[in-house]
């Protein structure tokens, strides 16, 4: 009877196994399967919803469920009406992150944006730290980025030096702008004005000769981070386009968040100077 119980043991015991293989297997299978249904759902919901607008309750639903999936941030993006060309971050009163910036810059490069600016109205952006952090945290993006005329010459040529052999395509060209900039280019600019030799200039001439200095298009897009809504002192003649939306910060911006952001800008009408 010891024999028989031991065999009859033995026998449930290897059931049990099996079954539990079994119901692994199946259950990995239809995990699999049913986070591919979904992802599909949500890039047909994207698609179908730049057309059909109101659906807010599925939009919240699908994006709970996607916090914890990973984001494929050019589909994602392809599925918007469009995308800023320059998207400037205005720093309010708290602190530059230069993680945060370097995450910005990459995401910048994967959305096919054109150009990024940072702007702080205490000028406590440090170029050389920016550089250091992309060099360090978003290294893959170098050869796809292009350094504004607010990084020195040494900066770019080290920028080169990290592509190791792979080709320079700049797609994003990095901006950073101070308070006093405004002043400095509207001041460059008058020279040139005089030696126009035109007896008056309009808006459309001054807009020609500060363009000469700004090296970039106006921002059609521009995130404020901090608790007050403000331009905090960016040159104005920049920002006649511009769409604002504040963020509470820039701190530990998450890639679902930043998208968010691109989203809502995608589906709104552009100010045009209004």
């Amino acid at each position: 009877m010891n024999v028989q119980h031991k065999r009859s043991f033995n026998c449930a015991g290897l059931c049990a196994v099996a079954a539990s293989a079994i119901f692994n297997v199946c259950f990995n299978y239809l995990g699999k399967l049913l986070l591919i249904s979904l992802h599909q759902l949500y890039t047909w919901y994207y698609v179908i919803g730049t057309h059909l607008h109101g659906l807010n309750s599925v939009k919240i639903f699908l994006r709970t469920i996607f916090k914890t999936v990973h984001l494929d941030i050019r589909s994602r993006v392809s599925t918007y009406e469009k995308v800023p060309n320059h998207l400037t971050i205005i720093i309010g009163v708290e602190s530059p992150s230069y993680t945060d910036f370097a995450k910005l810059i990459g995401w910048c490069v994967q959305s096919g944006i054109s150009h990024i600016s940072f702007y702080d109205h205490y000028n406590g952006i440090d170029c050389k730290l920016l550089f250091v952090s992309v060099c360090e945290d978003a290294k893959q993006y170098i050869p796809y980025i292009k350094w504004g005329k607010s990084f020195s010459e040494d900066f770019k040529e080290m920028s080169k030096s990290q592509i190791n052999g792979y080709s320079w395509k700049p797609m994003l060209t990095v901006h950073v702008y101070q308070r006093n900039d405004g002043v400095n280019m509207f001041l460059k600019s008058v020279p040139d004005i005089i030696n126009s030799g035109s007896a008056s200039v309009d808006i459309k001439q001054l807009d020609t000769f500060l363009r000469k200095y700004i090296n970039a298009p106006d921002p059609d897009f521009a995130l404020i981070c901090g608790d007050v809504f403000s331009s905090f002192g960016f040159p104005p003649w920049c920002l006649r386009i511009t769409q604002f939306k504040q963020i509470t910060t820039h701190h530990n911006l998450t890639v679902e968040a930043f998208l968010e952001q691109l989203e809502d800008y995608s589906t709104c009408k552009q100010r045009w100077g209004k």
